[in-house]
């Protein structure tokens, strides 16, 4: 009967009863006072809050960026702790939009099979840059609705709270590294955190040399390095929201320095030159051997030139080049810091 009740909708006219498709089903002439009490009722029903679910707190979306490297992909994705993520998109800027491994597990196939994601594979058209396959990225990370828990209900608004982007040669060596990142960011109140140990920069003899590492307690510590690294990134959705994305005049070089220093101007980071990230973060990812190498932008015909205008650029933005922006001193990095903190 409430099922029978829950199509009907009665018209202006007592006497006629619509289903929701507004067509006639009934006549109840000579039941006005049944019609009347129906009509209170779904009156009544109609003040009562509709019920949603509760949101889910702390949502992780992860976009991988990856270009004709299809063995270093397969890697990475063999890497990712799937129950620790919420929404994964692959972003392909490679020749071709497939791949050789055709399977559910193939990098095409990875995120819409049996593999316990919920997620997207984007062909970009081939050879735009890594800065526009990370704007495609950050694009779709900001829509709404991919929680994974939340997927039976289409009307929820939610999002991606936690955003990382990764390129395909960075692999995953402990799943909890998407928690440490996150939970680093709400001790410090960084909001940008990036893996610092990508290639030579920012390492001696190979190993990890920041420039200094602040104790916050309570588990929390930051590790302050002198380059600016962009291949695992971290962000909260409230920047990227603010800063935006990623300059499209930069193709393929100085685009990430670019942002982030926007976001050091924003507040947000301490300094230029004092980039930082995860303390120990090397115990939690690691690059894939060759990935220098393997690069596929240095081999580009004009990576160089890519290079030249970009840093042209930079300057008519900031007033220097990438290379030339002064220093801060260590002791106005650490207030700046604690203001930081302070904001939490």
């Amino acid at each position: 009967m409430l099922k029978y009740l829950c199509t009907m909708a009665i018209s202006k006219s007592p006497q006629q009863i619509l289903n929701g498709q507004g067509k006639l089903v009934g006549i109840n002439a000579e039941r006005p006072a049944a019609i009347a009490a129906r009509s209170a009722y779904w009156d009544w029903m109609g003040t009562i809050p509709s019920w949603k679910p509760p949101a889910v707190k702390d949502t992780v979306g992860l976009a991988i960026i990856t270009c004709n490297r299809e063995d270093f992909l397969e890697k990475v994705l063999a890497s990712i702790p799937k129950h620790k993520i919420h929404y994964l998109c692959i972003i392909n800027d490679g020749d071709s939009p497939d791949f050789k491994n055709k399977s559910d597990h193939g990098p095409r196939r990875f995120v819409y099979s049996k593999n316990g994601l919920c997620g997207n594979y984007f062909y970009t058209g081939g050879g735009r840059g890594v800065g526009f396959a990370k704007n495609w990225a950050f694009t779709e990370l900001l829509k709404k609705g991919h929680s994974q828990q939340l997927a039976n209900w289409p009307g929820d608004k939610q999002g991606i709270d936690h955003m990382f982007l990764m390129e395909d040669d960075i692999i995953i060596k402990d799943e909890n590294v998407f928690e440490k990142y996150i939970e680093t960011s709400k001790k410090t109140g960084l909001k940008h955190l990036m893996y610092g140990y990508h290639g030579p920069a920012n390492k001696v003899g190979g190993k990890p040399r920041p420039r200094k590492i602040v104790d916050y307690g309570d588990g929390a510590s930051v590790a302050l390095n002198q380059h600016c690294v962009g291949a695992f990134t971290y962000y909260h959705k409230s920047v990227i929201q603010d800063i935006g994305i990623n300059d499209s005049a930069y193709v393929n070089a100085w685009e990430h320095v670019d942002h982030s220093y926007k976001i050091v101007k924003k507040g947000y980071l301490p300094a230029y030159w004092w980039w930082p990230d995860v303390a120990n973060s090397h115990e939690y990812l690691d690059e894939l051997a060759c990935s220098e190498v393997s690069s596929v932008i240095r081999p580009r015909s004009d990576w160089h030139d890519n290079i030249n205008r970009g840093a042209k650029h930079f300057y008519s933005k900031h007033g220097y080049l990438p290379a030339g922006v002064p220093d801060t001193p260590v002791k106005d990095v650490m207030e700046k810091l604690k203001t930081i903190k302070k904001n939490v």
